[in-house]
């Protein structure tokens, strides 16, 4: 009796993972028990809420970004190029962008990774389940996507593989500014090392940064026109700002050139 009541109590918490990711048919049960896919334990520490579930999903080649869709004008089907291109770069699951795919739930495919926006969530508040045979990502709008579509690659790479154990997990951001501050004021940064710094704190839930451009050590910006001096076209030299006329970074401030 104790074990026929435990096996109804299973049951029952399979059907509500699946009910709560919009799957309404539920696969025949098997001979065995499937065996939990752990995730990384990151996710629980980086999300508000992560509930873990029996079985896996795994993305192939085939996978699509499948948009359900609120309107033909859903600002959505202009952030899906963008998104496909975030999972490409992580080169999952290959190089080439996921085909963009779009209609009702049911018209998805096995394998595709849905994404839709509901307002009633924060409009950076996103929920992902897990299911075993697709991915659902639901966002107030579309930043809390973008957010949700980096935890989601962030879950894939932290597991080595295209494979992610049955899941929800939920998250929303504590604060409406998230700042991370970039001191350039001792050191010299490029301006692609600064590019990719701002994508990378986007990839990490940071919304703006603060440039600390200048120190009394010295101004480290790439600022003043280097054909100034012969042209003088545009008069765009700001050498100055940086001790003297000669315009270097890698020179003090309180040194003086003539």
């Amino acid at each position: 009796m104790n074990r026929m009541i435990a096996m109804l109590l299973l049951l029952a918490t399979v059907l509500g993972a699946l009910s709560g990711c919009g799957i309404s048919k539920v696969p025949e049960p098997t001979a065995t028990e499937p065996e939990v896919y752990k995730n990384h334990e990151g996710l629980t520490l980086l999300t508000d809420r992560y509930e873990e579930h029996l079985g896996s999903f795994t993305l192939t080649e085939n996978s699509r970004l499948f948009l359900l869709l609120r309107d033909g004008e859903d600002p959505i089907l202009e952030w899906a190029p963008f998104l496909a291109q975030q999972f490409s770069a992580a080169e999952i699951p290959t190089g080439t962008p996921m085909i963009i795919a779009y209609g009702s739930a049911e018209q998805s495919s096995e394998g595709d990774i849905l994404l839709a926006v509901d307002p009633n969530l924060g409009e950076e508040a996103y929920e992902i389940c897990v299911a075993a045979d697709r991915i659902y990502v639901t966002a107030g709008g579309e930043r809390g996507l973008m957010y949700g579509v980096f935890m989601l690659i962030k879950a894939f790479r932290a597991n080595g593989g295209m494979t992610l154990g049955a899941c929800t997990l939920a998250d929303a951001p504590d604060a409406a500014e998230r700042v991370v501050m970039l001191d350039c004021g001792r050191k010299y940064y490029t301006k692609e090392w600064i590019c990719d710094f701002i994508r990378q704190s986007a990839y990490m839930g940071y919304n703006a940064i603060e440039l600390r451009f200048s120190e009394d050590q010295g101004t480290r910006f790439d600022i003043w026109d280097p054909e100034y001096y012969t042209t003088n076209v545009n008069g765009n030299d700001f050498s100055m700002l940086c001790g003297g006329y000669v315009g270097s970074w890698v020179k003090s401030s309180y040194q003086r050139y003539e």
